[in-house]
C-alpha cells in the first residue's frame, strides 16, 4: 500500500511520531508511507521517511491519506479540502486524544470528510464514535519493545531518587510532587519547558533538584528511562502516551493518570494510577505515589514486571497488521459505494466484480467521474463503447494510468454553488475606475487572494466572441476563465476583480441565470474626466477615444437593473473605497469575511 501522513509540519509531537514508527514497519515489508507538509514551521525530528509538498504528491498516487490529530493551524485544516482528490484515495482520520478534545477534530472533519475514523484508545466509548456519523475502528497505539527495554544492569544512582516526567504536561503539578517529596528526590524533564516557569524555581535548578534534559533522540530515550526511579505522567487529554507506554516497556515504575495509558497502566497491577485534580491535588498523588515505590521496591518491582508483559502485546507490526487491514476495508467499502451507485445499465455479475477488484486494488473511481463524457472525449473509446459501465472498467484498467483526462459530472450549477463558498466578493467596474486597487485593498484586510479572470487574452476572446454574436461560446470562456482562477487559487476566500457583471454586460441576458448563486458584487466607476485622467497616468492609449461617457452611463444603468451596488470613486482613494466596500460587505451578510488585524 501506499500511504500518506498529512500534517503542517514534522513536530516533535507523538502524534506524528508515531507514524515514523509504524512506517519504518510498513517499508520494511514492502509498503510506502511518506509526510505531507503542508505547513512551514521548523522540523522537530529527522525522519526515515520521505516528505513531500502538496505539489508533489499530487503527482502521485496513493491508497490512502492519513491526518493525525486536530490540533493544526487553520490554515493547515483549510488546504486538507484538497486532499478530497481521488488520486489521494481513502480519507482517514486519526483521534490521538480522548473525547475532551472532540470539537478540535470535528473542524478536521467538516474539512477533511474522511472515509474512517480511527481511534487510539479506549477513552472513546463506542457510542462516541457512532455519533461522529463516519465508520470507525478502535486501533490502540503501540511501542517497540526491543529498543524500548530493561537494562541489563541498571546505572548506579546517585544519592536522590530521580522522577521523570515530560516538561510540557502539567509542570505545576509535577513542581507540587517535588516540593511534596522533599530534598530526597529530583525531577528529571524530557522535552520543551516553559522557560519562565524553569526561571521561576531556579532554587531547584541550583540545588540539582530540577533537571532540564530538553528534547532527546529516540536512541537516547531508554538510557534516559533506566536512570529513572520512577516516571511519572500527568497527562490531561492523552489518547495514547508515548513516554509512559517506553517507560513501562524499559521496567521503569510508572506513576500515571489514566489518561492515554487505558491499555496498559491498571493501579497496583502494572502501575500506580493516581486520579486527576488539580495540580496540587495531582501533585500529592504523584508524591505519595513515588515514596510507596521507595517504601516497597520489591512491589514496585512486580509491577514493573507485570506492566513489561503487558506492553509487549502492543508493538509495532501488530499495529501496522491492524492499519493495513482498516484502510484495506475503507477501500474496499468506498468501492462497493461506488458500485451500487452506478445506473440501472449495469454489467455482468463478473465484470461487477472486476470493477470492485480494480477499485481495491488501484484506487477508487473519482466521486465526479462522468463515464459518457469520458467515452466521448476520446475518438478511440467512441468508436468501441457506449455504455457509462464499458468507460469505468475502461479508467480503471487503462485510463488512469495513460493519464487520460475524464469529464466531471457535476453540472455548472453545482460547480456554481461549490465556487460560492470560495468567493467572499466581485468587485467590477470600467478600466480607471479604481476597482482593482480596491479588490486589493479590500482582500488585504480580510485575507483573501485577488483573482482576474478575465486578465490577458481571456478578456479579449470573451469580447471578440460576443461582437461575433457567439455568445454561447463568450459565456462558456467567461465560466472556464472563473473556474480556472478559483482552482489555481491558494486555499481560502478569494476577491474577484470582474466577475458575471462583465459578462453580464457583454452577453445576452439570457445567460444570466447561469451565473446563480451571484456573488455579492460592487460596480466602481468615477466621472470621465478622471476617469481619462487615469488612463492617462497608467499609460492607456487614446483613452479619451475608448472611454465615452455613454459607456460609463451604460455601465451605471446596467447596475441600476441588476441591483448591484454602485461606488463613486471619484473623489477617494482606494484605501476609503475599500473601506466602503468592507462596510457593504458587512451590512449584505452576517456571515462576511471578518477583517483581519494589522
Amino acid at each position: 500500500m501506499r500511504l500518506l501522513v498529512a500534517c503542517d509540519h514534522l513536530a516533535l509531537t507523538g502524534g506524528l511520531l508515531r507514524f515514523e514508527r509504524v512506517g519504518r514497519v510498513l517499508v520494511r515489508r514492502g509498503h510506502d508511507l511518506a509526510f505531507l507538509a503542508l505547513g512551514s514551521g521548523e522540523d522537530g525530528f529527522e525522519t526515515q521517511l520521505r516528505v513531500l509538498h502538496l505539489e508533489d504528491a499530487a503527482r502521485e498516487h496513493w491508497d490512502a491519506v492519513m491526518v493525525p490529530g486536530g490540533g493544526f493551524p487553520d490554515a493547515t485544516i483549510a488546504r486538507f479540502a484538497d486532499l478530497r482528490a481521488p488520486h489521494f484515495g481513502v480519507r482517514v482520520q486519526h483521534l490521538l486524544n480522548g473525547p475532551v478534545r472532540r470539537d478540535a477534530y470535528a473542524r478536521v472533519t467538516r474539512t477533511f470528510a474522511p472515509d474512517l475514523i480511527v481511534a487510539n484508545n479506549d477513552h472513546w466509548g463506542d457510542a462516541d464514535l457512532d455519533a461522529l456519523g463516519h465508520p470507525w475502528r478502535r486501533l490502540i497505539g503501540a511501542v517497540d519493545a526491543g529498543l524500548f527495554a530493561p537494562p541489563v544492569l541498571r546505572p548506579a544512582r546517585g544519592v536522590r531518587h530521580r522522577l521523570g516526567g515530560i516538561a510540557n504536561k502539567r509542570p505545576a503539578a509535577q513542581l507540587a510532587a517535588l516540593d511534596r517529596l522533599g530534598d530526597a528526590w529530583a525531577l528529571h524533564w524530557f522535552g520543551r519547558p516553559d522557560w519562565g516557569l524553569v526561571g521561576a524555581r531556579a532554587d531547584l535548578v541550583a540545588s540539582g533538584r530540577l533537571n532540564v534534559h530538553g528534547p532527546l533522540r529516540e536512541a537516547d530515550l531508554p538510557a534516559w528511562y533506566h536512570g529513572l526511579d520512577a516516571f511519572c505522567s500527568a497527562e490531561a487529554h492523552a489518547g495514547w502516551c508515548n513516554p509512559a507506554a517506553e517507560a513501562m516497556a524499559c521496567g521503569t515504575p510508572l506513576v500515571t493518570t489514566v489518561h492515554g495509558t487505558l491499555a496498559f497502566a491498571e493501579d497496583a497491577v502494572t502501575a500506580q494510577v493516581v486520579p486527576d485534580g488539580s495540580d496540587e491535588a495531582l501533585g500529592a498523588a504523584i508524591a505519595e505515589a513515588a515514596d510507596r515505590i521507595v517504601a516497597d521496591p520489591a512491589g514496585a518491582a512486580v509491577r514493573a514486571e507485570a506492566g513489561r508483559a503487558r506492553i509487549r502485546a502492543l508493538d509495532w507490526d501488530t499495529y501496522a497488521d491492524g492499519l493495513l487491514r482498516a484502510i484495506a476495508d475503507a477501500v474496499s467499502s468506498r468501492a462497493q459505494r461506488a458500485a451500487a451507485a452506478r445506473p440501472p445499465e449495469t454489467p455482468t455479475r463478473e465484470t461487477v466484480q472486476r470493477l470492485s477488484d480494480l477499485a481495491t486494488a488501484e484506487g477508487p473511481l473519482p466521486d465526479d467521474f462522468d463515464a459518457l463524457g469520458y467515452i466521448q472525449l476520446h475518438p478511440d473509446l467512441a468508436a468501441l463503447f457506449e455504455h457509462p459501465w464499458q468507460g469505468r472498467l475502461h479508467y480503471l484498467e487503462h485510463g488512469r494510468r495513460e493519464g487520460r483526462i475524464y469529464p466531471s459530472n457535476l453540472t455548472r450549477a453545482q460547480q456554481k454553488a461549490a465556487q460560492a463558498s470560495r468567493i467572499a466578493l466581485a468587485v467590477d467596474g470600467l478600466d480607471g475606475s479604481g476597482k482593482s486597487s480596491i479588490a486589493r485593498h479590500v482582500a488585504e484586510a480580510i485575507g483573501a487572494t485577488v483573482l482576474h479572470p478575465f486578465g490577458g487574452q481571456v478578456g479579449a476572446i470573451m469580447v471578440h466572441l460576443a461582437r461575433t454574436g457567439q455568445h454561447a461560446l463568450a459565456d462558456d470562456v467567461a465560466h472556464a476563465a472563473v473556474a480556472t482562477a478559483i482552482a489555481n487559487a491558494p486555499p481560502g476566500p478569494v476577491v474577484f476583480d470582474r466577475h458575471w457583471f462583465t459578462a453580464s454586460q457583454l452577453l445576452s441576458p439570457a445567460f444570466r441565470p447561469g451565473w446563480d448563486p451571484r456573488p455579492f458584487t460592487v460596480m466602481c466607476w468615477a466621472d470621465r474626466p478622471t476617469t481619462i485622467a487615469r488612463m492617462v497616468a497608467r499609460g492607456t492609449p487614446n483613452p479619451s477615444q475608448h472611454m465615452t461617457e455613454a459607456r460609463i452611463v451604460g455601465y451605471r444603468a446596467l447596475a441600476d437593473e441588476l441591483n448591484v451596488p454602485l461606488l463613486d470613486t471619484s473623489r477617494i482613494t482606494p484605501e476609503e473605497g475599500a473601506a466602503q466596500v468592507l462596510a457593504m460587505l458587512a451590512r449584505s451578510s452576517p456571515h462576511a469575511p471578518a477583517i483581519r488585524n494589522r
